[in-house]
Parts: C-alpha cells; sequence; structure tokens
C-alpha cells in the first residue's frame, strides 16, 4: 500500500548485507515517500556493553525525526524501540510475528509490563491474539491482521501445467512432498532439545514412510539460520538412520525464489513446534495442500479434509499417518481439487495486500488522532 500524500515512511535496518536491505533500496530510489536509514544496531534480544553506544546512536536518530507514527516487529526491535522511545508521546504499534516469546515465561511475565508501552499490538495471527490476551489486560489494544501471502506473486503455474524444478523434481510420476523453512538450532527456553520448525520430527516420519513407497521424494529447501542452525542441520543429517540419497531426500540451501520447487510438489509439509502462518500461506497460494501441526496459527490456514490435514504437533507418527493420507489422495488424484480451494482460501483469508491496507490504516488513523 503507498503511504498517503504528504507522508514519509522511514525503515531503520541494522548496517548489515541482506534481500530486505538491497529491495527497500530500490523501492526508495524511486519513491520520494520512503527513507532508508541504517544503524549500527543489531537489535539483540540481551543488551551487551559492546553495543550500548550503537543502541544511543539508533535512539538519537529515532527521537530525532519526532515520528508521528511507529510500527516495529520482531520482538527485539520491539524491545529496542521501546526503549528508545522512553518519556515521548508518539504514537507505537507492536506487530507480532510469531507466538515464540509468549511461550517463554519469563517474556510473557515481562509483557504484562512491558506492552503498556504499545498503543496497538497487532498479531499475526488469532492464536497470538488469544496469547496476548491472557497477558494484557483487557483486549482493546489488540487486533489480529496476518502477515499474509502475495497472491499475486505466489499462484500456481498458468495452464495448469507443474514445470520442472530444479534439483527438486524426480522424473516419472513421483509423490512430491516439499519443506520450506529455515533450520532454527534448539533455544534453551522453549522446546528444549528441539529445533522449532519441525525438520527432526518429519525426517523421522519420512523414513518410516519411505519405506512402503518406493514412488515417493521430499525435497526440503532452507539452510541453517545463523551457524548453530547449520551445526544443527548437519547433526541432523548425521543422525539419519540411511544416507539422504537412500531415503530419496534432496536438501536444498536456501533459495532466492521458492516458487520453482511448490510448483513441482505434489503437498507441503509445516510440522513446526511453534509458528505464525509459516509456509503454509505460500503453499496454499501456489495451489499446494499441506500438513500442518496445530502449533500457533498454522490450523488458522487449513479447512480440514478440503485444503489439507493438521496434525499435533511433535507427533512423528501423526506425520507419517497424514503422508499416508495425502498419498492416498495423490494416488486418487484428489490433490488438485484441494489444491484449489486451498489457494482460493489463501486469496480470501490472507492476501497481504488486505493486510497491509488494514495495518496502514491502524498506524495512520491513531497518527491523525
Amino acid at each position: 500500500m503507498d503511504p498517503p500524500a504528504g507522508a514519509l515512511v522511514t525503515v531503520f535496518l541494522p548496517d548489515a548485507p541482506g534481500r530486505l536491505g538491497d529491495r527497500l533500496a530500490e523501492m526508495a530510489a524511486v519513491d520520494d515517500g520512503l527513507a532508508i536509514r541504517r544503524t549500527r544496531y543489531q537489535f539483540g534480544l540481551v543488551p551487551k556493553p559492546a553495543n550500548v553506544r550503537d543502541f544511543l546512536s539508533f535512539s538519537r536518530d529515532l527521537r530525532s525525526l519526532h515520528p508521528d507514527a511507529v510500527l516495529y516487529h520482531l520482538y527485539a526491535s520491539a524491545l529496542a524501540t521501546r526503549m528508545a522511545l522512553l518519556g515521548r508521546r508518539t504514537r507505537t504499534v507492536h506487530m507480532v510475528a510469531g507466538p515464540l516469546h509468549l511461550e517463554t515465561p519469563v517474556i510473557r511475565l515481562a509483557e504484562r509490563v512491558l506492552h503498556h508501552a504499545d498503543d496497538v499490538i497487532v498479531c499475526g495471527s488469532d492464536d497470538t491474539l488469544r496469547r496476548y490476551a491472557e497477558v494484557v489486560p483487557g483486549a482493546d489494544k489488540l487486533v489480529s491482521i496476518p502477515y499474509g501471502v502475495d497472491t499475486r506473486v505466489f499462484m500456481p503455474p498458468r495452464g495448469g501445467d507443474r514445470p520442472v524444478a530444479a534439483e527438486a523434481h524426480r522424473p516419472g510420476s513421483t509423490f512430491e512432498v516439499i519443506m520450506v523453512a529455515f533450520v532454527y538450532a534448539p533455544k534453551r527456553l522453549v522446546h528444549r532439545g528441539h529445533g522449532i520448525k519441525g525438520h527432526a520430527e518429519l525426517l523421522q516420519a519420512w523414513a518410516a514412510f519411505v519405506r512402503d513407497h518406493d514412488d515417493a521424494h521430499l525435497t526440503i529447501v532452507g539452510g541453517g539460520f545463523r551457524p548453530e542452525g547449520e551445526v544443527y542441520r548437519r547433526q541432523l543429517i548425521e543422525a539419519l538412520p540411511r544416507s539422504l540419497e537412500e531415503l530419496r531426500v534432496t536438501w536444498l540451501d536456501t533459495v532466492d525464489d521458492v516458487r520453482a520447487a511448490y510448483s513441482a510438489a505434489d503437498v507441503s509439509v509445516s510440522p513446526s513446534l511453534s509458528e505464525n502462518h509459516g509456509a503454509a500461506l505460500e503453499a496454499s497460494a501456489m495451489a499446494v495442500p499441506s500438513i500442518v501441526s496445530d502449533a500457533g496459527g498454522l490450523p488458522e490456514t487449513m479447512a480440514p479434509g478440503a485444503t489439507g490435514w493438521v496434525i499435533p504437533a511433535g507427533d512423528p507418527d501423526a506425520l507419517r499417518d497424514a503422508l499416508e493420507e495425502a498419498y492416498r489422495a495423490w494416488r486418487d488424484d484428489r490433490l488438485s481439487a484441494m489444491g484449489d480451494a486451498a489457494r482460493a482460501r489463501a486469496v480470501e483469508l490472507f492476501d497481504s495486500t488486505d493486510a497491509a491496507a488494514r495495518v496502514a490504516h491502524v498506524v495512520l488513523d491513531g497518527a491523525r488522532r
């Protein structure tokens, strides 16, 4: 959504390379209403003496703008921005990307106080709203708006043809399963010992499933998030009972465009232990049905039986059973209709253009008042 006439949107980004920064810089080059400011502060969850100077610099830069409204998301950014704006009467909107921080008892306790810095908390799913409602007395500052998916970018291949995705499609008649997610190392404070995206659970379920299905293939798209995530990914691979090749698994590193991989898939899997709406929205927009866990907002993305399957989080046996059901639907040629229904649901409920307009209304309406 374009800002209204006279509005200036300034985006603060850490001074580090990344695709988001590159894309925003391209947009700012042709849009006088958008400015990019780089900051040395890296928005860590735990302040360190070494970055106090960087935080103070970020705080001065932000306050010097005298903003009418400030939108922040991702929890580390929220903590920093709340602190930077202490004592300022500025419209503040906290957009919550997912429920993970609310699954940590110490943060839930802290949010009972820290939420007072937020005029509005935009929850990225109904599940997150329910969790915040348990923490925030009164629900007048809570609203649920999904991050959504760009259904004009993520859409089925035209003409119904499924292109062959390089490195992600086996020749012949093959049941193609896909999982798209970075690999996060286990965290200390929540889901201890388990990566939150459910890679371990999927690999365990797949090893059992593929023994009986030599016409099935799994593609995992996503490398390790940060070095510790890559270490965990290597540990998962080393712990497998057989090699990736023997298990008919192709594990791709992070790719620039996942649409080709989705186009080659029959079903997507999101077995997360903690999640907002996740990759299920991209898969749905691409007309690919999904198997999702019941973690966080994932069940909201599905109409069970019509667009996919919902299973208990952290249950490899239930995931294997769901793969069996999806396989039977593939053999019976029922997945195409499920994919069409998933696409229709994504367009109706999760289109990011509509979601962006709703967020803009929340921010601008309060700023005007």
